[in-house]
């Protein structure tokens, strides 16, 4: 049997990333594969039982990292590596999961694992960390075809060990149950509550305009994050009338139960993404997109401006508003996309 050794921060257990390896953890024995994924541990942000509390009965075991220091933490995979023998290594985002592989391989050259990378974000430091090291480096998981360009052009790995692979989506549990724009619209965004990528400050400009036009609409923000508290803070006025609710970070089960069929469009402000995933999950749900023409959604080929989504340009909140207006006053394009 096959052994699969993941190495993977748990300091954002509620990422794309994180749902995809649980997904690998859970899925992959039945296609006979032994999985272990070695999660890091630290003194403040790095916190396993918080990792499982999301993703509970997951092949657990801790990468101590607790003394701080770089040696310390390199010695902890190593420790982890010596005692699983896996067959391949796969890190998702554990820049020090290079240097124990690398010293793992040098002190056993005859039984030494295969080392695949993750790199699921079109983020400049992954590339480095990839360039730096690219000669030990058998294979790169991306999600994107930008990213995997980038990683063979800049991060300097060979064209036939990159693959891009996007986040799956599962088909719906219920469809949405109406045809058309519903009165109230139902506006809905899911996802981190961050500003560098998802660009989620962008939704207070975004709300002013849209009252500004109507205020036949809800707006449901499922996610947590760095920015929660400002969002709450600038949207107040509209959370007091209901017509923008928080409702927290949720599990797909109830994006697919609740949220996805009961929304009619999804709103997405993001700067850059691979496969971005909740996009097409509401897509799939039947919910029409109205999102960013983010870094690397026109590689993909899946958000097609007026085939089955609205595009508009990075921060250009009032032509995002103007899509939504669009949509509720036409409901043969509606129908169409």
């Amino acid at each position: 049997m096959p052994r699969l050794f993941i190495v993977s921060r748990s300091s954002h257990p509620r990422g794309g990333a994180d749902r995809i390896i649980a997904d690998l953890c859970r899925q992959l024995p039945a296609y006979g594969w032994d999985v272990t994924l070695g999660l890091t541990k630290g003194l403040r942000f790095n916190r396993p039982e918080l990792y499982l509390s999301e993703y509970p009965g997951l092949p657990v075991i801790e990468i101590d990292g607790t003394a701080g220091t770089e040696s310390a933490r390199v010695a902890a995979i190593e420790s982890a590596l010596a005692a699983k023998q896996p067959d391949i290594v796969l890190t998702m985002r554990v820049y020090d999961a290079y240097a124990a592989v690398d010293a793992t391989c040098h002190r056993s050259p005859s039984s030494a694992p295969r080392f695949v990378v993750g790199i699921r974000a079109f983020e400049a430091p992954y590339l480095a960390d990839l360039r730096r090291n690219s000669k030990m480096v058998d294979g790169c998981i991306t999600s994107g075809k930008l990213i995997a360009t980038a990683c063979h052009a800049f991060g300097q790995l060979p064209q036939d060990r990159v693959f891009s692979i996007g986040g799956g989506v599962k088909s719906p549990v219920s469809l949405r149950n109406h045809s058309g724009v519903q009165t109230p619209m139902r506006l809905l965004y899911a996802g981190r509550l961050e500003q560098a990528q998802k660009r989620v400050h962008d939704l207070i400009p975004f709300v002013q305009e849209l009252s500004a036009r109507t205020d036949a609409f809800v707006l449901t923000i499922v996610g947590d994050g760095p920015e929660e508290s400002l969002l709450r803070d600038q949207l107040q006025p509209w959370t007091l009338t209901g017509q923008v609710r928080f409702c927290g970070w949720q599990d797909q089960k109830s994006l697919y139960d609740t949220y996805y069929p009961e929304a009619d469009i999804f709103l997405h402000f993001a700067a850059w993404e691979g496969v971005t995933i909740a996009p097409r999950e509401a897509m799939a749900h039947g919910v029409v997109p109205v999102i960013s023409q983010f870094t690397g959604q026109v590689a993909e080929g899946q958000f097609v401006h007026e085939r089955n989504s609205l595009v508009f340009p990075v921060t250009d909140t009032g032509q995002a508003v103007q899509h939504v207006v669009r949509l509720q006053n036409d409901r043969k394009l509606y129908s169409e996309l």
